[in-house]
């Protein structure tokens, strides 16, 4: 199929979608056409090659044959931040958004984003988002779709609380391409977990912030997704952008965000040195624990603390090397 933007209403912005590929020919078809089927056309679509070794690279270039509005950067493996990185320096767009390779969209992702900002004057726009499984989406049940607005510092107030699954994730957005360039605010380099570090200060930089609840974007879990894999490297990216995102938080005064968030973080503590293989257990797991334990007589005073949680926590310093023994049999 050939696609074009001659229908383009010359008066809608630029805009810039950027899609970090590596080695993902498997799923990249499925996300491109996704792309060039939004109702929203006049886009600049930069599709970053990061060092692919499968034929990714191959089916980037045929992609831009088919539609001029791509734009494909071969580099050298940098990992995703560096990917996106190169994305947002490229991009010409007043406005960003991004997309992961193995995902894809509705076709209104792009149209329902831009009308939020547009609308409401915002620096950036949030959607929902479904987990797509492997065959076929199932059907989501929300049944009343909303718009909230928020100011930055009411946003980052009530960070990690009703709102948590739309926050962090740097995919379910459209941003002011300004808010990366004139704060010099980057994804940081080789850096797994980088929207952890980052999102929450495009927040903080932004003066509206527009959030739907409707799902247009399709989140594909997958064996091997940096999310799912805990390697040595993984696991310390993870636990270092945690922390310094709670550093953040505490220094701005955000205090129950930060109980909520310092919660969340001996939540993964628990789950981490209940799952992980033995090799990396090894290296690890008892100074996991040890990090648990220390946080935990701080945590035990929090206000955000409900009771349930207290009890798990508790529980886990109590019956840890019984709960990873029962984890690892049913993982």
């Amino acid at each position: 199929m050939h696609y074009s933007v001659e229908n383009n209403n010359e008066t809608t912005p630029l805009i810039s979608v950027v899609i970090p590929i590596y080695n993902v020919s498997q799923y990249l078809p499925r996300c491109l056409e996704s792309v060039l089927a939004q109702t929203y056309a006049n886009l600049e679509i930069i599709l970053v090659d990061d060092g692919s070794t499968d034929n990714s690279g191959d089916i980037c270039e045929m992609y831009a044959k088919k539609d001029r509005r791509i734009i494909t950067i071969h580099k050298k493996n940098g990992g995703l931040s560096d990917a996106r990185n190169f994305g947002i320096h490229r991009a010409s767009g007043k406005y960003i958004a991004f997309i992961d390779s193995d995902d894809y969209v509705d076709v209104n992702f792009i149209f329902i984003l831009y009308e939020k900002i547009e609308k409401y004057h915002a620096d950036v726009s949030i959607c929902g988002y479904i987990n797509a499984p492997k065959k076929e989406l199932f059907r989501h049940s929300i049944r009343h779709y909303y718009t909230i607005l928020f100011d930055s510092r009411s946003m980052l107030k009530q960070w990690h609380s009703k709102y948590k699954h739309y926050e962090t994730m740097a995919w379910n957005k459209m941003y002011k391409t300004d808010l990366f360039i004139k704060n010099e605010i980057f994804y940081p380099f080789k850096r797994n977990h980088e929207d952890v570090l980052t999102t929450h200060l495009l927040i903080n930089a932004s003066k509206r912030i527009a959030l739907t609840n409707k799902p247009l974007y399709y989140y594909v879990p997958r064996i091997g997704s940096i999310s799912k894999t805990y390697t040595l490297k993984n696991i310390e990216d993870c636990l270092y952008a945690q922390n310094e995102r709670l550093k953040w938080f505490k220094k701005q005064g955000y205090l129950e965000s930060y109980e909520r968030l310092f919660i969340k973080l001996l939540k993964y503590y628990m789950l981490t040195y209940s799952v992980i293989e033995p090799s990396v257990f090894n290296v690890c797991g008892d100074k996991l624990y040890q990090h648990f334990c220390i946080a935990l007589d701080e945590a035990l005073v929090f206000k955000t603390l409900n009771t349930g949680d207290k009890l798990l926590l508790r529980l886990f310093s109590k019956y840890h090397r019984l709960i990873r023994f029962i984890m690892r049999r049913m993982h």
